[in-house]
């Protein structure tokens, strides 16, 4: 055995020791990222912030952007594609957000962030970006990306942990865990490569840690182990295997589709037909193909969206007079050329080279997919829980779900609450504890039921949520609460209007200068949003007034040379600074104080 594999075995082994009384292995795999947009120059003052987490089963990501030109569309490009648009406010800010499985109001989670460059396009540059989390991002990065592996037949009873951190100190980390496994030593293969043995004592139990700083008990980490293969061995046999990232389903684990359809001809040859196809593999690996038959020999340009994304040639193969360009995600294949665009809904034009002339012009669609009838219709309703006052700070949202397979699901998730467990109280019955421990930093916990729980740390849905009243309780004390209502008793979402104003706020008279304006935003999935910005007011602290209850600060401080403040309410905060909204603005009188004097006011529309 080389130098280097003794200091980690000894090393793991000490840790193993240390870790015997450690806490269980986490629930299931998941994925947590925040991140910063880099500024490329174009517009000096943008900048924008990302999260994302992803789950076996759901996932979310939002995207806030401000100092964005006002009132543009850009487009949301997430390596090379387009995955969506957004429209800025007056003001130059913008948000997009998506979540698997899809619901009103957001985007498809249907695509995988990690590693890719995503940026904020203009139509000319991108104007943001930035890797997320991967080769190239940024040093201020934070990731969690934890994974259980899948214990072989060898060790079925076997659970084994593998997280990679980045922490608020770009300090990395990379841990792995044993439980449940026969005592005795574990290789640690991270693609191929012996990283570490880890012993397992008497309790079953092991561990083993790399840090990028080098301390006592801990192996040198000058590896990035995100998603290579892990193998937990012992001699020949292999307990447990698996890549480091998280699944998502709708990410990593997409269901097998392919739309082909013909593309229409021209009429420059009447022989000559042609068909595009767009498939996503069960690996999410995308490709998209344009073949065309019978048109004379020679090159093409195969145009996508008005650009020119590659060239085909018809030859004679002996039996037919054919062509064909293949793009794909992952090009592995000869002649496979880089798929970095997104073809549907896109023109498709197949021109002939040196004459100019257009053989095919097509719009691709897509058909539908895989079909298949259901038993159920899938519904998916989450709500924000209000927060009652004890911890100003504290938020979270419940959510129930019927799946197509009539399968149902109820989640309540909390945030920014006090470290230790909570009473999840339904219809005043206690249905568990949901415990809040820190996560990348964050302060968060959850508990999930379903009618039938087959991943880690589910509990059995023998209940029924809709129409009764949640609270999240701890020694008697009411932190958050709220009738979860679906809108119909059965399952349906709520339908909420798509309001968007943004009024000016009224210069009352004691300074003649200050100025200000309110926004309150409404999506269809009900998550609202309301800001009350202020400007050229003498630097301090501003109460903001609404409806006469005082629901917040706002600091005015110096910002590039001028003075302005702003506060910001949401219904599912996910940005530092913003607040949860538990009240509705519309129809109120809002009001900036200071020392009892009213320096801006305004009766928000309703």
């Amino acid at each position: 055995m080389k130098q280097s594999q003794v200091v980690g075995t000894v090393l793991a082994a000490l840790v193993a020791l240390a870790w015997g009384s450690s806490p269980a292995i986490a629930a299931s795999s998941k994925s947590k990222i925040k991140v910063e947009f880099e500024n490329t120059g174009i517009l000096a003052d943008a900048s924008g912030k990302g999260v994302a987490t992803i789950k076996e089963t759901r996932s979310k990501m939002s995207m806030k952007f401000k100092d964005l030109a006002s009132d543009t569309t850009y487009s949301l490009v997430v390596g090379g594609l387009t995955e969506a648009t957004f429209t800025t406010s007056g003001s130059g800010k913008g948000k997009v957000k998506f979540a698997w499985p899809p619901k009103p109001g957001r985007n498809a989670l249907d695509f995988e962030p990690r590693g890719a460059l995503i940026a904020v396009h203009d139509g000319v540059s991108d104007v943001l970006g930035v890797v997320f989390s991967g080769v190239g991002e940024p040093d201020d990065i934070l990731v969690d990306e934890r994974v259980l592996l899948t214990p072989t037949a060898i060790a079925p009873a076997a659970k084994v942990e593998a997280r990679f951190r980045i922490k608020k100190d770009g300090r990395t980390r990379f841990t792995v865990k044993l439980q449940r496994v026969a005592p005795g030593d574990y290789d640690l293969f991270v693609d191929g490569v012996l990283r570490a043995t880890i012993v397992a004592t008497g309790t079953g139990k092991g561990q083993v840690e790399f840090d990028s700083q080098i301390e006592p008990g801990k192996i040198l980490l000058d590896f990035d182990p995100r998603g290579l293969p892990i193998d937990i061995s012992q001699g020949a046999n292999v307990i447990a295997t698996g890549d480091l990232v998280a699944p998502g389903e709708g990410i990593t684990q997409c269901v097998f589709s392919e739309d082909e359809s013909a593309l229409a001809a021209t009429g420059a040859d009447p022989d000559g037909t042609g068909k595009a196809r767009f498939r996503v593999r069960d690996d999410c690996d995308r490709d998209f193909r344009v073949e065309i038959e019978d048109v004379p020999l020679g090159d093409y340009d195969v145009l996508v969206g008005g650009a020119l994304r590659g060239t085909l040639t018809v030859v004679d193969t002996g039996t037919e007079i054919e062509g064909e360009v293949e793009f794909d995600t992952d090009p592995d294949d000869p002649g496979e050329l880089l798929l970095d665009f997104d073809p549907v809904g896109q023109s498709v034009q197949v021109v002939q080279v040196g004459t100019g002339t257009v053989f095919f012009d097509d719009t691709f669609t897509l058909g539908g997919g895989p079909g298949g009838g259901t038993s159920c219709t899938p519904t998916e309703t989450e709500l924000p829980l209000l927060n009652t006052g004890p911890d100003p700070d504290a938020h979270g949202d419940a959510r129930y779900r019927v799946r197509d397979d009539c399968d149902e699901d109820f989640r309540v998730e909390i945030e920014d609450l006090p470290l230790g467990d909570y009473n999840l109280l339904v219809g005043g019955v206690n249905r568990g504890s949901i415990t809040v421990a820190l996560v990348l930093g964050e302060a968060e916990g959850e508990l999930e039921f379903d009618t039938n729980p087959d991943d880690p740390g589910e509990v059995l849905l023998d209940f029924d949520p809709r129409g009764e009243l949640i609270e999240i309780e701890q020694g008697g004390t009411i932190f958050l609460s709220r009738i979860f209502d679906d809108g119909s008793g059965g399952g349906t979402p709520p339908v909420c209007s798509n309001f968007d104003q943004e009024p000016d706020l009224v210069n009352v008279g004691p300074d003649p200068d200050a100025k200000g304006k309110a926004r309150y935003r409404e999506e269809v999935d009900c998550d609202a949003d309301f800001r009350v910005e202020i400007e050229d007011l003498p630097l301090g602290d501003y109460d903001l007034v609404v409806g006469g209850v005082n629901r917040g600060t706002i600091t005015v401080a110096l910002v590039l040379g001028e003075p302005e403040g702003e506060l910001d309410f949401d219904t599912d905060p996910d940005q530092p600074g913003e607040v949860l909204l538990t009240f509705d603005p519309r129809g109120q009188l809002i009001e900036v104080v200071q020392g009892g004097t009213v320096f801006l006011s305004l009766d928000f529309p309703s």
